[in-house]
């Protein structure tokens, strides 16, 4: 009896393994596909193409929003362009993102917490 359950066996490990597989490799291709858009806009940005940047950060946060970099950059977008709004809105879901990242995270996170503090005081005057 035992014996005619272990190809069994056997062909079940290996159709959860084969998932396992496919759901790790597919989370690293859409973090991948995310890093590659967020490096053109953040190009972009530097070459003062702000439009394009932004239309890009977009499409990174749709393929994967977990990283804080498309949002960060997007309020300093909308920073330099006047949207006050829109700048604080993605600055506060940056740093959201920045919550479960490590301590090397700490200056990122402290000068988000400034340019919040900046554009509340602003919006409140």
């Amino acid at each position: 009896m035992i014996r005619k359950l272990i190809p069994i066996l056997i062909f079940v490990s290996g159709l959860i393994f084969g998932l396992l597989v496919a759901i790790i490799t597919d989370h690293y291709h859409k973090k991948q596909k995310s890093k590659a858009a967020y490096y053109m806009a953040a190009n972009y940005y530097e070459e003062g193409r702000y439009d394009l940047s932004a239309a890009l950060l977009n499409q990174s946060i749709a393929i994967y929003s977990k990283d804080y970099g498309p949002f960060y950059l997007l309020g300093d977008i909308y920073k330099r362009k006047g949207n006050a709004k829109l700048a604080l809105q993605m600055y506060k879901m940056a740093l959201k993102g920045m919550e479960n990242e490590n301590k090397k995270m700490l200056l990122d996170r402290q000068n988000l917490k400034k340019r919040i503090r900046e554009l509340e005081t602003i919006r409140q005057d």
